[in-house]
This record gives C-alpha cells, sequence and structure tokens, in this order.
C-alpha cells in the first residue's frame, strides 16, 4: 500500500537518490549516441547502402543494446567487479551490440571508437540533468537531511555529478556518500549496496528515504530493510525511449509512494 497523501515521514535523517533517470537523463538514448559515434568513424553497416539498412537504425542499436545488457549483466555482474575493469565490461557489451545490430568490427577502428565511447558517457555531454534538481538538492541541505546516491553505474558517475556541480551535496562528514555497484560489488535490488550507503552515513533505514525510477530496483531493495521508498515517474526510459518503462504492480508487501517530480517530496517530509 502506498503511504498516505497527508502522512508526514518525520524523523527521516538520510534521503538517497538514484542517478539515471531520477537525477539525470540521456539526451536522445543510447541508440542514437551510438549510431552518431558508429557514422562518425566510418563503421559500415553489412548490409550495405541506406536504402537496406533497417528504417531505424537508432531502435535496431537499441534492442540489441537491451540484449546484450542482459546477457553481460548475467555474466558480469556490477560491471565486472573484482576481476574485470568497468571499460573492458563496456568494451565487450559496446562489440556485442554493434555486431547485433549489423554493424561491421574492423578491430583498428572499433578499439578507438569504444575508447572514445567510454569517455564521452563520463562527461556531461550525453547526459541532462532534470530541470528541479539543483533547487530541490539545496533545500533539503537547508533542511538538515544528509544526501546520498546509490546506483547501479560504475566510477564514471563522480566525473557527472562533478560537471553537474552537484556531488558536492552527497558528502557527509567528509564521506562519499555516492555508491556505485561497480565499485562494491553489489548491485539494486540487493541490500548490500543500500546497507554500505547506511553504513557510510552511520544512519539507520527507519530513518532513510530512497528515491528512484525502478519499481524493482528501487522499491523492493530499500522497502527490504526498511527504507521508504519514492518511485518517481517521469514517463520515459531514461536511455531507451524505445522501451517502454516498468510497469510492473505495486505488490501490497511493498510500499511505495509514487511522484512525478523531486520537488514533490516536499509535501512528504518535514
Amino acid at each position: 500500500m502506498k503511504h498516505s497523501a497527508n502522512l508526514l515521514l518525520k524523523n527521516k535523517k538520510l534521503i538517497t537518490f538514484d542517478a539515471t533517470g531520477t537525477l539525470f537523463k540521456m539526451i536522445g538514448g543510447v541508440g542514437q549516441q551510438y549510431k552518431e559515434t558508429f557514422t562518425k568513424h566510418g563503421i559500415r553497416h553489412l548490409l550495405g547502402t541506406d536504402e537496406t539498412k533497417p528504417a531505424n537504425m537508432e531502435k535496431v542499436i537499441e534492442e540489441n543494446f537491451r540484449k546484450s545488457w542482459v546477457y553481460m549483466s548475467k555474466k558480469y555482474p556490477c560491471f565486472g567487479f573484482p576481476t574485470r575493469t568497468s571499460f573492458d565490461w563496456w568494451k565487450e557489451l559496446g562489440t556485442l551490440t554493434l555486431e547485433g545490430a549489423g554493424y561491421e568490427n574492423k578491430k583498428e577502428v572499433t578499439d578507438k571508437l569504444f575508447v572514445e565511447l567510454y569517455n564521452h558517457f563520463k562527461t556531461k555531454e550525453p547526459w541532462v540533468l532534470f530541470p528541479e534538481v539543483k533547487d530541490v538538492l539545496e533545500e533539503l541541505k537547508k533542511k538538515g537531511y544528509v544526501l546520498g546516491v546509490v546506483s547501479n553505474f560504475d566510477e564514471r558517475l563522480y566525473p557527472i555529478l562533478d560537471a553537474f556541480n552537484i556531488r558536492e551535496y552527497f558528502v557527509h562528514n567528509g564521506n562519499s556518500l555516492v555508491v556505485c555497484s561497480g565499485e562494491v560489488g553489489f548491485e539494486k535490488p540487493q541490500q548490500g549496496v543500500f546497507m554500505e550507503a547506511l553504513k557510510r552515513a552511520n544512519i539507520s533505514p527507519d530513518k532513510t528515504i530512497h528515491v528512484g525510477d525502478d519499481i524493482e530496483k528501487d522499491g523492493i531493495g530499500p522497502a527490504s530493510l526498511g527504507i521508504s521508498t519514492f518511485i518517481i515517474k517521469r514517463g520515459v526510459h531514461p536511455y531507451m525511449p524505445f522501451v517502454e518503462k516498468n510497469n510492473i504492480e505495486q505488490s501490497q508487501t511493498t510500499p511505495y509512494t509514487t511522484i512525478t517530480s523531486l520537488s514533490q517530496l516536499f509535501d512528504f517530509i518535514p
């Protein structure tokens, strides 16, 4: 069941946020970003001319990215931590995506291409911060809340947060409260990644709120620890626009509150 709209969540000290889809999203989607890079490097599509290529290559790339993501996440969880680097993980995923979408894989070209792609996604160029984020973080800090990020992301999350000038909000008593699955070996919805944030903040689950956009990863995981959960529904997938966002029905044993903007948090906290 959801929290009542008139129920104020008192005595909360820590608020953690998911990253992609909650704080920022990808511009255009992964299909667009990959296609532009493939084109820039002159990667040839094996079907030949534009007339014989699939009509929507961005969608084809995205579909193959999604399949490759599922495969890689099962084979090497947490971006390969601790036995592989995140770059090697993403290079293999990118190769599977490229070949699956029907592009030629010339190693001398694709080796440079994947270095460029990897570095591109640790800048703010392919991302856009949701408009209310900075104001909400600033107001929450003024109210005295400790803030953190719990994300299924690799170490490139730090320079992205730096580029948007929001990383400073996620520090408490000199400790970084940015917890990336690719660095701790647990990923949402596993409890371990949330427990790492609680440990760093030295704050108990019952005094914590988590906000994210995925019902399974950001609802079930933290709720199982007794963390109050909010699911933000922004209407689109944060990096795969051709994929419908999950519409899993709310479980009666996994309560969460639905919001459409981070600004709505202030309707539930003092």
